[in-house]
């Protein structure tokens, strides 16, 4: 067997074999064999027939299998021969099969792109000051308070803000209705502006009032089946309710943490919590300047096939959040296709990261530990309210282990990286108000 390589680019190469004549001779010789024994052919008894006749009828078939059978067992020894690690499915061109003559063919091949890494120590990065206010304690307890709160039916008065309105409504766009838009015992909380024109329209109306909201939507809203149109919502205001908050006491603060005895001992807890992910959102930013840093400074060419990898790994999460929010491609007026097309480059530079972090880890000798593993299961496990065991058998069943590992190797390369860069200081970011939205 004869191979060779020939470059077409960085990461795309092309192996061309070349299988002698008398290996391919043989191979068609004994498949013809084995169909003769098989074969019933009228006229003729099980392995009589004429070896011509049985050459003439099964050629195509012949053709197919024995190339299919030749490459199948020459093409992981050339590319081992070769040193080449190929990234999915080869790309196959055949020759003609014939006795006579040796079988050749080409089986282009995506690599992952060689080059040299440098510049990752001694950043200069922006981070953020933590800062965790009592404001933000405060706020946290008022939302962890509502989130056990019950809600209690008003009978003698209007909507106000605060309030649960309990509301049947049915979209129309130029008076005429939207298909399955009609809802019932929809809850829309008064003040949370979370739909401010619904909301507002609402306060002052009771039990059994109804009422129209006309909504003009922007082009860019992210619903687009509403997108540039003025929506009117016909409501009905079916229930009034108002939330009861549970007392701010010892008593809840216990049932909320064991670990809390007093009210103080759990805002205590919450300020750690909350500077923990304050800490983790800090180092995300921080991992998104290394990344670009690195991907401004180092030019190579990514192979398609790890594109396309993480391009259907991005429309799977995407699709999953759908599901998880109760949202279908068409309420929301997203074509997948387009969706994928516009995800290029965000696949792109995702598989460019993973690349980059992987030639640091293997530069600096970087690699996950059974015991860094272990402790990346317990983690997992601590914040889903798991024990580390279920996680474990989850992730083995699933075949994910490979998958969590290289996800820890490249936090544990980000670390290294932040361990060595120097840091310039800014202020704290302001918190996020909660943004508008639109109802289905």
């Amino acid at each position: 067997m004869k191979v060779s390589v020939e470059e077409v680019n960085q990461v795309k190469k092309r192996v061309s074999v070349a299988i002698p004549r008398e290996q391919v001779a043989k191979e068609l010789t004994e498949y013809f064999i084995d169909v003769r024994k098989r074969a019933n052919i009228k006229g003729f008894r099980p392995g009589k027939a004429p070896m011509g006749m049985i050459e003439r009828m099964y050629r195509d078939a012949a053709t197919a299998d024995v190339s299919s059978k030749l490459i199948g067992e020459s093409y992981p020894k050339a590319v081992e021969e070769q040193n080449l690690k190929p990234l999915g499915t080869p790309t196959l061109e055949k020759g003609t099969l014939a006795k006579d003559q040796d079988f050749s063919y080409t089986a282009t091949v995506e690599v992952k792109p060689e080059f040299k890494v440098d510049g990752y120590f001694g950043l200069e990065l922006e981070k953020e000051e933590i800062q965790v206010t009592d404001d933000q304690v405060e706020d946290y307890l008022r939302r962890v308070q509502e989130a056990h709160s019950r809600l209690e039916p008003v009978a003698d008065r209007a909507l106000r803000e605060g309030d649960v309105a309990i509301v049947d409504y049915e979209r129309f766009i130029d008076e005429q209705p939207v298909e399955e838009s009609k809802h019932e015992n929809v809850h829309i909380e008064l003040g949370k502006n979370r739909f401010p024109e619904l909301e507002k329209g609402l306060v002052g109306h009771s039990k059994d009032d109804q009422k129209d909201v006309v909504i003009t939507y922007p082009e860019d809203h992210e619903l687009k089946s509403v997108a540039g149109k003025t929506v009117k919502y016909s409501l009905k205001v079916v229930d009034i309710k108002e939330k009861v908050l549970p007392e701010l006491d010892d008593d809840f603060a216990k049932e909320l943490d064991a670990e809390a005895d007093t009210v103080e001992e759990l805002r205590k807890k919450i300020r750690e919590d909350l500077t923990q992910r304050e800490n983790q959102r800090v180092q995300t930013v921080l991992n998104s300047q290394i990344i670009k840093r690195l991907i401004e400074t180092h030019s190579f060419e990514v192979p398609e096939v790890l594109v396309e990898y993480e391009l259907s790994s991005l429309v799977e999460n995407f699709q999953r959040r759908l599901v998880q929010q109760g949202i279908t491609l068409e309420a929301a007026g997203i074509d997948l296709d387009e969706w994928r097309k516009s995800n290029v480059s965000v696949a792109e530079e995702r598989v460019r990261a993973s690349l980059l972090l992987n030639a640091v880890g293997s530069k600096e000798g970087i690699e996950v530990s059974d015991e860094e593993l272990d402790e990346g299961y317990r983690k997992v496990a601590k914040q889903m309210g798991q024990d580390k065991e279920f996680i474990k058998g989850v992730y083995q069943k699933n075949n994910m282990v490979d998958t969590f590992k290289d996800q820890l190797l490249e936090e544990k390369i980000l670390k290294a990286i932040c361990d060595h860069a120097t840091f310039i200081s800014k202020p704290p970011e302001p918190t996020d108000s909660e943004k508008e939205g639109t109802i289905d």
